[in-house]
């Protein structure tokens, strides 16, 4: 499977390189390329797929989480669990994405 490379510029979820990873994965569910009980890619295929480090790609997953898109299971993966962030207006359990993206910075 081939991804379409990481673009440089800031995404609408932030202009470091996680958050620009994240954003790409964000848009591969979105699109249904990943659907909900898929399994992502394992950490070596998507690191051989987008120029980054392996402390960028689990940060970027971390943002996944956050946003209730992605599961992690150790030493598993990472299995798809929502089609679109929580951030969603019409989700019950909405919530500011700034402050989402800041306490993920925490980790």
């Amino acid at each position: 499977m081939s991804f379409a490379p990481l673009r440089a510029q800031a995404s609408p979820l932030g202009s470091r390189a996680p958050h620009r990873l994240a954003y790409e994965l964000l848009n591969l569910i979105r699109t249904g390329v990943f659907c909900r009980g898929d399994w992502l890619p394992t950490e070596s295929e998507l690191l051989k797929e987008f120029p980054v480090s392996r402390t960028v790609l689990r940060e970027a997953i971390i943002v996944l989480e956050c946003l209730g898109l992605v599961e992690s299971h150790h030493g598993v993966g990472n299995q798809v669990i929502g089609g679109c962030p929580r951030s969603d207006p019409n989700s019950p359990a909405a919530f500011d994405l700034l402050e989402l993206l800041e306490a993920c910075r925490a980790f």
